[in-house]
């Protein structure tokens, strides 16, 4: 009895053994590895699309090959783990790479994966993946600006000298999480060129003058040597014109256009094509990019330069006889409360210095500063208070230097075609609502608008 109580333990043993060991002496992968540079664009402005990255860097880290971050700003960089000190202070990690792993790590690793593979997905390649990912959602611009394609041109260096320490083994890959929006470089969407391209009401790719327009702006880009070459290097870009936070949404034809653009730039830099276009989420036109609409705004206090089309602020909505809301230049959150003083801590020259820089690009327009506030006592609100803090914007725009004769002003109170009569609720006024705020502001106009023109006229409705 008692043998075949051992002889059963044995058995039982064994399979156990057999189940715990199923990944056990695994053989490491005989594809090519592939080095991946994720370009992040985490912007006050943009939507998240890190989640989108998480089977990416798992695919790339299953097969032993390379990440790297680059961070988008106006001077994009590769982005680098915080330098680790220890309890005194003294730095005993230097600043490496998002995703960098040295030779030791990388051996350390194969080893594990060939002994269990299971196991090894464990203690390796989950963790490592979180790493990663976490690293990424702590990314930040360093300022306010946005140069997409310098930051390609990074990704394209990055690749060549990984590329060469592999000795040439290894595939290339490029992905973009950015909203596409870029201002500044040599491809930059607030110069009047690019504005006005991306601004048109009508499809460029299915208009010959917007084709041969778009292939000029290309040409030129090339001619100056400012699109990288990507030769062999397989893009895939989420998010491209998903924007968030205060940059005006754009709309599906923009979007579009803006796909137009960036997909004949990359064309042009040569970039793998996509042999399975509108497949797996991808577009139609160029395979390359994937819609993140859905998704959250990416939370950052740090301000980003918005992009105004002025060629439609101001203008009927196309199908429609409305306006779009002006932008907004100056927020109630800036002013002391019904007050056309800036509150204490505010720096106003900070907080309107985009605006500034925006339409200095233009020095042939013109504009007009709309104050408006909320109206709690149902008289049209107080038109002396917002005259005052249009005049308050007026002031520093001035003295940042733009020309007084550049800027009209108005005060409208609560009369302005786009207050929000959701401030009222049930005959109640809600003083803190969202819609009282958003009333309470400083909006802009360029003064030959189509709106501009009514309001000075005193044509409100």
């Amino acid at each position: 009895m008692n043998k075949f109580i051992k002889t059963i333990g044995l058995i039982v043993a064994f399979v156990l053994i057999i189940s715990v060991c199923g990944g056990c002496n695994s053989k490491l992968p005989q594809e090519t590895p592939t080095a991946m540079i994720l370009i992040i664009g985490n912007h006050a402005n943009s939507k998240d699309c890190t989640f989108s990255l998480e089977n990416d860097i798992a695919d790339i880290y299953s097969n032993f090959g390379v990440v790297n971050v680059v961070s988008v700003d106006g001077n994009p960089s590769i982005a680098e783990y915080p330098a680790e000190k220890d309890k005194t202070g003294k730095v005993i990690n230097k600043h490496n790479p998002i995703g960098y792993l040295d030779k030791t790590d990388l051996e350390e690793s194969k080893r594990a994966y060939q002994t269990n593979n299971d196991l090894w997905k464990t203690r390796y390649l989950n963790p490592l993946v979180k790493q990663v990912i976490d690293a990424i959602d702590k990314v930040s611009a360093d300022d306010p600006e946005v140069d997409v394609l310098k930051a390609l041109t990074v990704a394209e260096k990055q690749l060549n000298q990984i590329e060469k320490e592999y000795g040439g083994n290894i595939n290339k890959k490029i992905v973009i999480c950015d909203t596409g929006l870029s201002t500044s470089g040599s491809l930059n969407f607030i110069n009047e060129e690019e504005n006005s391209l991306l601004g048109m009401q009508k499809q460029l790719k299915a208009d010959e003058d917007g084709k041969s327009l778009v292939k000029n702006l290309v040409n030129n880009l090339n001619v100056n040597s400012d699109i990288p070459n990507l030769k062999d290097v397989a893009v895939t870009w989420y998010g491209l014109g998903a924007v968030g936070g205060e940059q005006e949404e754009l709309s599906n034809l923009a979007i579009k256009n803006l796909q137009y653009i960036w997909g004949e730039i990359l064309c042009k830099s040569n970039v793998t094509p996509n042999e399975n276009k509108g497949e797996n989420g991808t577009d139609e036109d160029f395979g390359f990019f994937i819609d993140i609409n859905s998704r959250e705004d990416i939370v950052n206090d740090n301000p980003v330069t918005k992009v105004v089309f002025w060629s439609n602020v101001g203008e009927p909505l196309e199908g429609g006889d409305g306006s779009s809301d002006p932008p907004l230049i100056a927020p109630n959150s800036l002013f002391e409360k019904d007050k056309a003083t800036f509150k204490k801590g505010i720096d106003p020259e900070k907080q309107l210095k985009q605006w500034a820089d925006n339409i200095k690009l233009y020095p042939e327009k013109k504009f007009l500063l709309v104050g408006t506030t909320a109206d709690p006592k149902k008289t049209g609100g107080d038109k002396d208070l917002s005259l005052k803090r249009a005049n308050a914007v007026k002031a520093v725009l001035m003295k940042m230097g733009i020309d007084d004769n550049r800027l009209e002003v108005k005060g409208l109170g609560s009369l302005a075609p786009w207050y929000d009569e959701n401030e009222w609720q049930d005959g109640k006024f809600l003083n803190d609502s969202e819609a009282a705020n958003s009333n309470r502001a400083v909006r802009i106009l360029p003064i030959n608008s189509t709106l501009a023109q009514k309001i000075m006229q005193g044509n409100y409705d």
